[in-house]
């Protein structure tokens, strides 16, 4: 029963009411629930008056008359405090109230103010009889908390999550408001739930929960994983074709037998679900805050596939880590009903399901989930980057904190692997400088890919945070996606590690957030001007954004892989590199029609001719030269970039040369994997091959192909000079 408290007049006219005689138990016993409430109405107020009638009704009709009458009266004085009751308890502990044996005697105002919910008659009554097919399926739970049989399992879950429903419509019934008879109230609510509708149709059209926020279960418990993996498929089909109209959203029943397997379950059963907060009892992930899109004609349906794709996999996901978890912890000896050996081991699984722990109040974690995308995915990496040594309840916990660590070590080493096999089958396809953009991420089909779930983006952000050293020299580096080495704030308009800092988090804003950042900023987040198209666009599910991206970009290579990379939460960088960084054009120098038209002449040549190497040097920084024979050329990097990589590899001195193994004039480029440190007496000694190949390619007498083979093998020592001097000189 909620709490009331009533002001010191209403206080002193129930006294006075009580001395009199004019409040009599015996004339209020006799009355009907809403006669009753009326009847007090005078003496406590209109605002209390449902509060303090099902007090009374709780004390005089249905207890011993007589003390209950004088608890009444003490309780209305303010003298005794309530308790408030689980939900399912509750109803539980109101079968005579809910299904009286008269109607006259229909306790309203108790049933109501005891559920927290405005109740009728006929609904309460509904309420009764779930809450007994609740208990005659429960009746049939052996002691081991399993079932006979799985139907009779799935039959209790399915009367549990019944009752749920129902007393959850009951709520949301009950805060309904009529924008006819309260206008401002109703422009208020739809006001508040804009930002989470926006966030839910931007997360929306995908199956990412498994390549984001599922992706540490998939390093640290694959076969959790694979189940849940294979499931959403299935969901997402049934949910397309669920009951309904064709261009609505579709019944719930996908949901609600997921819900029925995990309530039925012998650890929901016996509470250690409940006890260790495993999360298995939210109604929405924070991706999704909103179900209005549901509403919408057509996409609703594709919205809520979606959506019950992402709510199930992380419901199934800690369901079993949460199994998994109860029985080694039990196995060390540790009691899971016990709050304090639980806890911990519950906000592990939070975390490897993006389900972070944060201790804020209610008005709090919604403030947060407005101003933020996902505070507590974001939460959950921090955590299990630092094996949640900051959190008390894990640290504190022996099992935890193993599993803490083992997660940790595990993620580690399979990223690791994945990253390391990477670079063997393309060397260009990873970074492993943690200051760079794209650490922890795999080049595929033009476009950096994050293995990490997000975690490699914590990792860069701390590397560039603390002073690390760079060619000899100290500051806080950071490694553009080019490659280029910046040293934070040493210079006018280079960032430093503060606006570093705050641009990360304004990079996890939620959509609404996102808009007040652009036009306080200027500018959108990736550098666009701020119109209403660019902010309408943002607003649109990442899946249609990225598409557009893609087919704009090219650089793509393969958009269609590419879009189910993203679709599956492995997120797909889009962002083509601006001049600035590719130095396509020329920048501080005048460009004559001339000279800009044979600028565009030679990229659209090197384009039309080697498309895969020309957009590979473009996006690495290079400056295409010309196109000779087929072969793209670029222009040496320059002095000072060679040097630096020359001091890099502790060879800074006249008698050590940079070399390019395969020449820039047979096709060669720039990156680190074509250079290497040689003698001057070497580097001499190549010179006239490189010549006369180049001299030969140039005259169209051997293919691109052809020379670079036998430049490299002659720099192995395979080919004599002298055989391709004798052929090409």
């Amino acid at each position: 029963m909620a709490k009331f408290c009533l002001t010191k007049d209403f206080v002193n006219k129930f006294l006075k009411g009580l001395q009199s005689g004019e409040i009599s138990p015996e004339k209020m016993s006799a009355m009907e629930s809403l006669e009753r409430r009326a009847y007090l109405e005078k003496f406590v107020g209109t605002e209390n008056a449902q509060n303090v009638n099902a007090l009374f009704e709780s004390k005089m009709l249905l207890k011993n008359q007589e003390q209950g009458y004088i608890s009444w009266a003490k309780k209305v004085s303010g003298i005794t405090p309530e308790v408030r009751r689980d939900m399912i308890k509750r109803i539980e502990n109101l079968q005579e109230v809910l299904d009286p044996k008269a109607e006259d005697k229909f306790l309203q105002d108790l049933a109501s103010t005891r559920l927290g919910v405005n109740i009728t008659q006929e609904e309460a009554k509904t309420l009764a009889e779930l809450s007994k097919a609740v208990e005659d399926a429960k009746a049939k739970v052996k002691p081991d908390f399993t079932f006979n049989s799985k139907e009779e399992r799935l039959t209790f879950g399915s009367a549990q999550v019944n009752l749920e429903n129902y007393f959850n419509e009951l709520k949301l019934v009950s805060k309904e408001v009529s924008f006819k008879e309260h206008p401002v109230k109703k422009i208020v609510g739809f006001i508040k739930e804009t930002p989470g509708m926006m966030k839910s149709i931007v997360a929306s059209l995908d199956n990412s929960f498994f390549g984001r926020q599922g992706i540490k279960t998939l390093y640290t418990h694959p076969s959790v994983w694979a189940r849940a993996f294979g499931n959403s498929w299935k969901d997402i089909a049934k949910q397309t074709f669920a009951k309904g109209k064709w261009y609505k959203s579709g019944d719930n029943a996908v949901m609600d037998s997921l819900k029925a397997d995990i309530y039925s379950r012998p650890n929901a059963l016996n509470g250690k679900y409940r006890v260790g907060k495993y999360n298995i009892d939210v109604l929405s992930e924070e991706a999704y805050p909103s179900s209005i899109p549901e509403k919408i004609p057509l996409f609703g349906r594709l919205f809520k596939a979606s959506e019950v794709a992402y709510n199930g996999a992380a419901l199934r996901m800690r369901a079993d880590l949460a199994d998994i978890f109860i029985k080694g912890a039990e196995d060390m000896g540790m009691n899971m009903l016990d709050p304090v050996q639980a806890i911990g081991v519950g906000r592990v699984i939070g975390s490897l399901t993006g389900r972070g722990s944060l201790s804020l109040t209610e008005g709090q974690a919604k403030g947060a989930n407005v101003l933020f995308f996902s505070i507590k995915f974001l939460k959950g990496n921090f955590d299990i980057l630092t094996m949640h040594l900051l959190d008390p309840k894990v640290r504190e916990n022996p099992y935890a904190r193993k599993q803490a660590g083992l997660n940790l070590l595990k993620i580690i080493a399979t990223v690791a692997f994945l990253l390391t096999t990477a670079k063997i089958l393309d060397p260009n396809s990873v970074d492993e400088d943690p200051r760079s953009t794209n650490f922890g991420k795999i080049k595929i089909w033009g476009h950096w890919v994050d293995i990490t779930g997000g975690m490699g983006s914590l990792v860069t952000l701390a590397s560039r945070l603390i002073p690390t050293e760079h060619n000899g020299t100290w500051g806080f580096w950071e490694k553009t996606t080019t490659g280029k080495y910046i040293d934070l704030g040493t210079k006018y308009g280079v960032p430093n590690p503060l606006d570093l800092l705050e641009s990360f988090f304004e990079g996890k804003l939620s959509p609404s957030s996102g808009i007040l950042r652009d036009i306080w900023s200027r500018k959108t987040y990736t550098g666009q001007p701020v119109t209403i198209q660019t902010e309408l666009f943002n607003q649109v599910p990442m899946s249609v954004g990225l598409f557009t991206n893609l087919m704009q970009d090219p650089a793509s290579t393969f958009v269609l892989g590419s879009l189910i990379l993203d679709a599956l939460g492995f997120s797909t960088s889009s962002t083509v590199a601006p001049n600035s960084q590719t130095k396509l054009l020329p920048e501080g120098k005048p460009i004559t029609n001339g000279n800009l038209i044979n600028g565009i002449l030679i990229y659209a040549n090197a384009i039309g001719t080697d498309p895969e190497t020309a957009f590979n040097r473009i996006f690495t920084g290079q400056t295409i030269r010309k196109v000779t024979n087929g072969t793209v050329i670029v222009e040496r990097m320059p002095l000072n970039l060679s040097q630096a990589e020359k001091k890099r590899r502790n060879a800074n001195n006249p008698q050590m040369k940079l070399d390019h193994t395969i020449p820039l004039e047979l096709g060669g480029s720039n990156d680190a994997n074509n250079l290497k440190i040689v003698t001057t007496s070497q580097w001499r000694s190549y010179t006239p091959i490189e010549n006369a190949l180049g001299q030969a390619l140039n005259n169209g007498k051997i293919t691109k192909t052809e020379a670079q083979r036998l430049i490299v093998e002659f720099k192995k020592g395979n080919v004599s000079s002298k055989s391709i001097l004798d052929k090409y000189k």
